[in-house]
């Protein structure tokens, strides 16, 4: 029985001893680098790099990155008048050809369209030339809206690229029809103050005016909140019903500044002409701006009664000659020669001392007369010419010639 206990002791302490070597090497293949714990990974977690997502491919282009469609968001129509628009397209890739076209054109009766491919190699923009005449009594209402889809597709590249874009029409009733301002011409360039007014002439067309019920349009002037504002001073001088046929009426309009003072240099103004339907439908806007004047004010001289100079003795007398409206720039001048009066008396004008950007609009002018004692008793007089100059255009001037008496006393 001994033996046989002695003898499991021995098969424990060998299993034991088995199991401690297996510990033993595991640990040695560890930090010896045998056994890598990550051999199993993907080579992106080997090198040290976070587990994620892999990058996507770059999105392909669609079609409104390659082509675009280029008119206004709306345009507008009216019933029984024929109006044409342009759409443009333009290609993003430089040997691009395209085609464009109206994919629901039979919505539109008796429309024209005119159609031009674009090719870039051949430095050609495809366009749309869409020409329609909505029939009268189209709109239920007094205006209606209405779509046109335009398509643009590529023809010659790798991958085919088509771009959509819809289109507002707003199409008015006949009695409802937008005047039109079909030109403005003879606008002045320039305005001046002071009682100058300036005529031109503005031509609509309003379709309600011509037959339906014989009431005149009108022309509404309206300020557009920026600069010297106009708009108070445009009037309606006559109205011509030029074309009946085609509804269009021919407006004298003046733009009278009389008595005003707006500014003293010059000033952009503004004003907005609105056609005005007979049935009291307004247009688009038409902007008119021009530069207002300064007008020129004519000189004056303080010398204005005679003066008296003593015989025998030193006189002297000084006088000024200005722009009443301090604007212009003055200039003076002696016409009576005074060094050829007896006894040379001496005749000045100059100029008075002014800030910098000022005009110069005030001459201070002296007469420094010895009279000699043989001279005559009676009246001397001297000539001078003062000229005022624009500020504006020192080519535009007002002069005045001035006498003055000089009464020669004992």
């Amino acid at each position: 029985m001994m033996n046989k206990g002695l003898n499991m002791m021995k098969v424990y302490k060998v299993l034991s001893l088995l199991a401690m070597a297996g510990m033993l090497n595991a640990c040695s293949d560890i930090f010896s680098g045998e056994a890598d714990p990550l051999r199993d990974e993907s080579a992106e977690v080997q090198n040290g790099k976070a587990p994620g997502k892999e990058k996507e491919p770059p999105a392909k282009p669609v079609g409104k990155d390659v082509l675009l469609i280029d008119p206004s968001e709306s345009y507008t129509f009216r019933e029984g008048v024929e109006e044409e628009i342009t759409i443009n397209g333009r290609c993003m890739f430089e040997d691009c050809i395209y085609d464009l076209e109206i994919s629901n054109l039979q919505d539109f009766k008796d429309a024209v369209v005119t159609v031009t491919p674009g090719d870039k190699k051949a430095g050609i923009q495809g366009s749309i030339k869409f020409k329609w005449k909505p029939p009268v009594g189209f709109v239920i209402a007094d205006r209606m809206h209405v779509d046109l889809d335009v398509i643009a597709s590529t023809k010659n590249l790798t991958e085919s690229y088509i771009h959509k874009k819809t289109i507002t029409l707003l199409v008015y009733n006949e009695a409802y029809a937008i005047p039109k301002i079909l030109s403005v011409s003879g606008v002045p360039q320039n305005i001046k103050e002071e009682g100058v007014a300036k005529t031109f002439k503005v031509v609509i067309e309003d379709y309600e005016s011509k037959n339906v019920n014989g009431e005149k349009p009108s022309l509404l002037f309206l300020s557009k909140g920026v600069g010297l504002n106009l708009a108070p001073f445009v009037k309606v001088n006559s109205l011509n019903h030029a074309t009946p046929a085609k509804g269009q009426w021919v407006f004298e309009v003046v733009v009278n500044l009389n008595g005003l003072e707006m500014t003293p240099f010059k000033s952009t103004g503004y004003f907005d002409i609105y056609a005005v339907s007979g049935n009291s439908v307004q247009s688009n806007p038409y902007n008119v701006s021009l530069e207002v004047w300064t007008s020129i004010g004519v000189p004056i001289s303080s010398w204005r009664d005679p003066i008296e100079f003593k015989i025998g003795v030193e006189n002297n007398y000084a006088f000024t000659v200005l722009d009443p409206k301090a604007e212009g720039n003055i200039t003076a001048n002696f016409l009576t020669q005074c060094g050829f009066l007896e006894g040379s008396p001496t005749c000045d004008c100059k100029a008075a001392p002014v800030t910098f950007g000022k005009p110069k609009s005030i001459f201070n002018c002296s007469i420094k007369w010895t009279v000699p004692d043989t001279a005559i008793e009676g009246a001397q007089n001297l000539s001078y010419k003062v000229q005022n100059s624009s500020p504006v255009d020192s080519a535009e001037y007002r002069e005045q010639t001035f006498n003055g008496t000089i009464q020669l006393v004992k």
